[in-house]
């Protein structure tokens, strides 16, 4: 390939040229480095203890009862069979991510896989006939990364919960399943968070990995992605070495990727919408996403599950603007009748959590207690507030913070674009309700009957 010398090409198309390659293919490279903090140990789920959120960003929880297993499995020998147990109405989410993070499959309480579900798992190009009896999915790429969450019925039962995450098991498809270990293997947490070393690898490893990420895309992303940057690469001369580039050239190259990751910030936080001071963090599932937009969306929550399992609200700002601090108390109000509409559960959290909080949150299984109207009101305050409101505490660290309302298996409702929780309200903690003569809700336990799931059992025959 010709062209002028590394040393004299323009430093300023260089660097657009490389910024443009790094937030193309800033998904494959989170999700690789989340493939790399995998042991090779196939068939085997591990468990993911303190600081999950060191994986992904998607997984970035702190919630005593939840139990999350992740696995990373390779499809390039055949399909894989993967055997869910019962959970006994626990409530669960297994979900399934291609080579660039991307969520391509769910089962669970919503679907009915908590009851026990065999699934058969096959590679982009795979054909062949598979025995009766098993739900197929067909993977984007030979690469899949797997994230089970089993929801504990309360602190006593997770270990419980972790054994039956330590029932879940893959093996190749005609292989006999392994005799899983006991109790189940924790996964080494990285030295730092996955996302924290993506952000700090230099220029020129990126571009030295660059041609086995694209190799790893998933296949029918792949001739696109390919060809979208082949002016890019064009307009860096193919794929030098960092050996071969010049002074000026490094430097360009080095401020691209520094360029880009600050576009990519900026547009996750751009595509925060607002509403009562709340922004969604929970990416829509529909329409087609730019480069830019699944760079952002790959960064923000990587890892996380489909927003029809899981919805995310975020505000760090109070009803009249301010920016939610310890210093300050607040409530969030629940009227009657509105409360955050779900089949599974719903939960409030404090971020970064205070340190006196063993609860890390409150929510729809926490021990809650309603006014005589009917309504929810819940205290966010730095201090221990009166007896009758501690059940409604949610507990505030001394600096600034933010709100976050998870609803798990939301209602078509919550996913409305235009649906928000009612905002955060600054109050005097003098004239702030007391909730004591109100009525206890039901809480702390999975529903006897999870209504109105949503089928998973597809055949065979009517796969892609």
């Amino acid at each position: 390939m010709g062209g002028a010398d590394p040393q004299e090409r323009s430093a300023d198309t260089a660097r657009q040229a490389a910024a443009q390659i790094y937030i193309h293919v800033f998904p494959l490279l989170l999700a690789d480095m989340v493939r790399r903090a995998h042991p090779m140990s196939p068939g085997q789920f591990r468990l993911l203890k303190e600081g999950a959120g060191v994986l992904a960003p998607g997984i970035d929880e702190e919630d005593e009862r939840l139990v999350v297993a992740t696995a990373w499995i390779d499809l390039s020998e055949g399909p894989q069979f993967l055997r869910i147990p019962d959970m006994h109405r626990r409530y669960f989410v297994l979900t399934f991510f291609d080579t660039a993070g991307e969520a391509f499959a769910s089962f669970g309480s919503r679907t009915g896989a908590d009851q026990g579900l065999d699934l058969a798992i096959v590679g982009p190009r795979w054909a062949g006939e598979l025995p009766a009896g098993l739900v197929a999915r067909r993977a984007p790429s030979d690469g899949v990364w797997i994230v089970a969450r089993v929801y504990a019925d309360g602190v006593l039962d997770r270990p419980q919960a972790e054994a039956l995450a330590g029932d879940l098991g893959v093996s190749q498809l005609h292989a006999p399943m392994r005799r899983r270990a006991r109790p189940t293997p924790e996964l080494d947490p990285p030295t730092a968070p996955i996302l924290r070393q993506v952000l700090d690898i230099s220029a020129s490893l990126f571009f030295h990995r660059l041609n086995a990420l694209l190799q790893r895309a998933p296949d029918a992303s792949r001739s696109a992605l390919l060809a979208e940057l082949s002016p890019y690469r064009l307009e860096l001369e193919g794929p030098l070495r960092s050996a071969q580039w010049g002074s000026e050239l490094a430097q360009s190259i080095d401020a691209a990727v520094a360029d880009a990751i600050a576009e990519i910030r900026e547009a996750a936080l751009r595509h925060a919408s607002a509403g009562s001071g709340w922004r969604s963090v929970s990416w829509s599932e529909t329409g087609a996403m730019g480069p830019l937009e699944r760079a952002a969306r790959a960064y923000a929550q990587m890892g996380a599950p489909s927003r029809q399992d899981l919805l995310t609200f975020v505000t760090d700002l109070d009803s009249g603007g301010r920016l939610i601090s310890g210093s300050s108390c607040y409530r969030l109000r629940f009227r009657n009748g509105e409360l955050p509409p779900v089949r599974g559960y719903w939960r409030v959290s404090a971020s970064p959590s205070a340190t006196q909080d063993p609860r890390r949150g409150v929510g729809s299984r926490s021990e809650l207690v309603l006014e005589p109207d009917g309504a929810l009101e819940l205290v966010v305050q730095r201090d221990l507030p009166v007896v009758a409101q501690i059940p409604n505490w949610l507990a505030a660290p001394s600096g600034r913070f933010s709100v976050t309302l998870r609803l798990h298996w939301p209602l078509a409702a919550a996913l409305e674009p235009d649906w928000r929780p009612p905002p955060v309200e600054r109050v005097d903690t003098q004239a702030s309700s007391s909730p004591g003569d109100g009525q206890r809700t039901l809480s702390g336990h999975t529903p006897d009957i999870l209504p109105d799931r949503e089928t998973a059992s597809i055949s065979w025959s009517t796969q892609p």
